[in-house]
Formats: structure tokens, C-alpha cells, sequence
């Protein structure tokens, strides 16, 4: 089944669309609560790091990122169309969006390259994946932290 859209008034989207944060969503806050409870204790948003990772742990060399469905180019099954590109169909400016999330999805892979390159471990969850079950999200990655610690505390003895 085809999803149509209504056209909406460019302001309206305008309005709406500056309003969508980098930082401090509700999966972002969910998460950080999960992982503190967890007893995970991190650095958040540093803007010197490639990708500005959401959550950063020094020590093991681990970063998390929690990535929006749509500016990452996912959940588009989820959200009821038929292809990646369909969503774009019916947009105001389509061509615009559809270069926009492919840059964001072809940043995510150069950053995550990047910092592995770099000895980083990547975590990316998708924000429909933290919200569907936050704990989970945070016990993957309280397990990832776990191993890498003791695989580095094992290769210095």
C-alpha cells in the first residue's frame, strides 16, 4: 500500500523542522538514564571527536551514538512506505531531502571507519530501537565496555 502525503505549508515545515534537535532527544535521555543506572560513566557530545559521538568511555574506547531514523536514512519500512526512496515522494524540495539523508548516511559510515581506524569501538542504535527498549541498549553496551576492559586489563598482564 502507497503512503501519500499531504502537502503542508513551507513555514509550518520550517517551523517544525528547526525544532528537531541534535542532542537531548527523548532516546538520547532514556539511554543516558539506562546506562547511568547500569553504573556506566561517560562523556557526552564531544565536539572534538569525529561524528561528535553521544556518549564517549575513554578508558575502553568505546562510543555510542543514537541515531534519528530518518536523518540516518532508516525505520522508512517502519513508517509505512515501500522503498528508502518513496519517502521522499510528495516532499516539498524532494531532491534536497534525498541528497541530505544520503550525505547523513554516507557520513555515519565514514565516521564510524574513522574512529575504528582510530582503536574506537562504534555502538550506533537507532532512536526507534533505544525507545522500543532502553535497557537493552544499555546492557549491549555496558557488555561491550565489560569485554573491552578486560581484554585490554588480560593483554597487560
Amino acid at each position: 500500500m502507497k503512503k501519500t502525503r499531504s502537502h503542508r505549508d513551507r513555514e509550518i515545515t520550517s517551523k517544525i523542522m528547526s525544532a528537531v534537535r541534535g542532542q537531548g532527544s527523548k532516546a538520547e535521555k532514556a539511554l543516558a538514564r539506562c546506562m547511568w543506572k547500569a553504573g556506566l560513566r561517560y562523556r557526552k557530545h564531544l565536539k572534538s571527536m569525529a561524528g561528535k559521538p553521544d556518549f564517549v568511555f575513554f578508558g575502553p574506547k568505546v562510543v555510542v551514538f543514537c541515531d534519528g531514523d530518518f536523518w540516518h536514512g532508516k525505520g522508512w519500512e517502519k513508517r509505512g512506505f515501500n522503498s528508502w526512496d518513496e519517502q521522499f515522494e510528495g516532499l516539498n524540495n524532494s531532491d534536497f531531502w534525498r541528497k541530505k539523508i544520503a550525505r547523513n548516511m554516507q557520513r555515519d559510515e565514514q565516521v564510524t571507519e574513522k574512529l575504528q581506524s582510530e582503536g574506537w569501538a562504534v555502538f550506533r542504535f537507532l532512536e526507534s530501537e533505544i525507545l522500543e527498549d532502553p535497557d537493552k541498549r544499555a546492557q549491549i553496551i555496558y557488555q561491550g565496555v565489560k569485554r573491552i576492559k578486560s581484554s585490554k586489563h588480560s593483554a597487560d598482564i
